[in-house]
């Protein structure tokens, strides 16, 4: 059986998610439809600790990419701040 390499903290691998992470941001700032953005950004949590579990990403890496993700969620300025959660 062939081993396959893989490699923890890949730029191609961060730069997908950046660019998830940028395209969620472009929908924050056009829609005010806080369901959808919740489960968009909610889709993109998992999918980055996902990413973590398998050894993709390291902890820093992690911990830096949600808290990218979490400010994309923020509306940007002029507007009525972040963008709410259903639960909240």
């Amino acid at each position: 059986m062939a081993l396959i390499k893989i490699e923890q903290d890949s730029p191609e691998v961060i730069a997908e998610v950046r660019e998830i992470i940028a395209r969620l941001g472009a929908e924050t700032s056009k829609h005010s439809d806080a369901m959808g953005l919740h489960g968009e950004s909610m889709y993109v949590l998992g999918w980055i600790a996902a990413l973590a579990r398998r050894g993709l990403l390291s902890h820093g890496v992690l911990t830096q990419l949600q808290q990218e993700q979490q400010a994309a969620r923020t509306r940007p300025e002029g507007s009525d701040g972040p963008v709410p959660t259903p639960c909240a």
